[in-house]
């Protein structure tokens, strides 16, 4: 029986898509641990992020609100987080991670404390380097390099810069690869823990999962025989090139996308693991509950679609959620359910309510569409690519609405053809819900837009972001 105040651990998997889950249906055993602890706990078959990139997502899990309402659609600050403040006032909040969350977008600022983590292919040896930090998202020649070494005469850069070409020319060529940050996130999440008194609410962020996949070498290979290039060299594969056609993905090179993403899961569950048996060992564990969960999938190649924009699909907008409370519950909800649903349920139970998270009638799902400017640099049309866009899924079916009036009819599975002109009561009836939830999706094009000021947004974070392909070379 759980005490009056559980302890609270969200771990969030960047962009894992719940199809790759072995509990969600994959022939490969690439979530045991996680798999095992929900044996006693929920499996919500039908759960839906409200977006299909990190920053508005977050932004709907810590405020309970879709995008329309809480206004972020782009990288921007302001991001709202009331879920730490609304929490019972016995918790301390912790939240370890290294990517959004300490990207100055707002939503650390109400943790009780907050870490974040160095990512070890990034990170150099001695920090702060002055001359590293001034060449932050630059590619200078050497000339400029000398100038700044001299100017600087940092004793550090030198060492980093052999440590940086190192790794990149002879440690991963070889296939010795370092992680995204998942094994830091566990340490200094066991730290944060050993200082803190029950009872705690600990956010736990892993991106692993998200292009370019960087795992240790056993775990790279897990489900591969692909060769050490093969992975280098499809870890610089730019998603938006294979989406306009700029980039051919042949079908082996699909295929190890799939082999490292579910190498990237099964690395990911074993560091959970570990983290769960520090709680054990601290017993702490059973007085827990535990939420896994991600923000949003990945496409690989569905509809000719690379990565994680350009339109709202099932395997993009779908996402696992896991559960497992101190108290006893076994089941597998099949009815759609958002993450904003999540909000109310952390705060109850914080309250020592034992309730479980309920599904909803309809869920929504926004995008705001491809950055103009990014569309524009790289020669591809604005439209249809830069229209903001709402989906709504109930009853089986998913509604896809664009601020062009465009609109796209399918069942839930998102196969099959268009079904707009077949069944036009539904599709009138699931565009009220629409009307009635976020407003009209060319409304929303014209208020919210899209695009990101770059200016508000530091040189690490914008470095970070490059990385992982959200902004584009041309735009830093």
């Amino acid at each position: 029986m759980a005490k009056e105040n559980p302890n609270i651990v969200v771990c969030l998997l960047d962009t894992a898509r719940a199809d790759r889950f072995s509990c969600y249906g994959n022939s490969r055993n690439t979530t045991p641990f996680i798999d095992s602890l929900i044996e006693n706990g929920i499996r919500y078959e039908e759960a839906y992020s409200t977006s299909i990139w990190s920053l508005p997502a977050y932004t709907s899990l810590f405020s309970g609100e879709l995008p329309s309402s809480h206004g972020i659609t782009s990288w921007e600050p302001g991001a709202k987080n009331s879920l730490v403040p609304s929490l019972n006032n016995n918790y301390r909040s912790i939240c370890i991670s290294p990517h959004v969350m300490g990207g100055g977008w707002g939503l650390v600022d109400p943790f009780d404390h907050f870490e974040r983590v160095k990512v070890p292919h990034k990170a150099p040896m001695f920090s702060p380097d002055p001359v590293l930090e001034e060449m932050r998202g630059e590619t200078p020649q050497v000339g400029d390099f000398l100038n700044l070494l001299i100017k600087h005469k940092s004793a550090r850069t030198i060492p980093n810069a052999l440590n940086q070409l190192f790794k990149k020319k002879i440690r991963y060529k070889m296939g010795f690869w370092d992680d995204s940050g998942a094994n830091n996130t566990i340490i200094q999440a066991k730290k944060a823990i050993s200082k803190t008194d029950e009872p705690f609410f600990l956010f736990m962020n892993f991106v692993e999962s998200h292009m370019p996949i960087h795992l240790p070498r056993d775990w790279a290979f897990n489900y591969t025989d692909q060769s050490a290039t093969e992975i280098n060299n499809i870890n610089d594969l730019s998603l938006f090139d294979a989406t306009f056609g700029d980039r051919i993905v042949s079908e082996k090179e699909r295929q190890l996308l799939l082999d490292l993403h579910d190498g990237s899961l099964a690395y990911q569950d074993a560091k959970i693991k570990d983290f769960y048996e520090y709680l054990s060992d601290e017993n702490m564990a059973e007085n827990t509950v535990f939420v896994f969960l991600s923000d949003h999938g990945n496409l690989f190649g569905e509809r000719d679609i690379w990565g994680h924009h350009a339109d709202i699909q099932r395997h993009v907008c779908r996402i696992p959620l896991l559960i497992r409370y101190p108290w006893d519950t076994d089941s597998v909800v099949k009815k759609p359910v958002s993450i904003t649903s999540l909000f109310d349920n952390l705060i109850h139970v914080s309250d020592g309510n034992q309730t479980e998270v309920s599904p909803d009638g309809s869920v929504f799902v926004e995008y705001s569409g491809y950055d103009e400017e990014t569309l524009t640099n790289n020669n591809v049309p604005i439209e249809p690519w830069s229209y903001y866009q709402v989906s709504c899924i109930e009853d089986g079916w998913k509604l896809d609405w664009r601020a062009d009036g465009g609109t796209r009819l399918h069942t839930v599975d998102d196969s099959g053809p268009d079904l707009t002109t077949k069944h036009p009561d539904i599709v009138k009836n699931m565009k009220e819900k629409i009307l009635n939830t976020t407003g009209d999706p060319a409304d929303l094009h014209e208020r919210l837009g899209s695009g990101t000021d770059l200016e508000k947004i530091d040189h690490e974070t914008i470095d970070h972001l490059s990385s992982l392909g959200y902004i584009m070379e041309e735009n830093k």
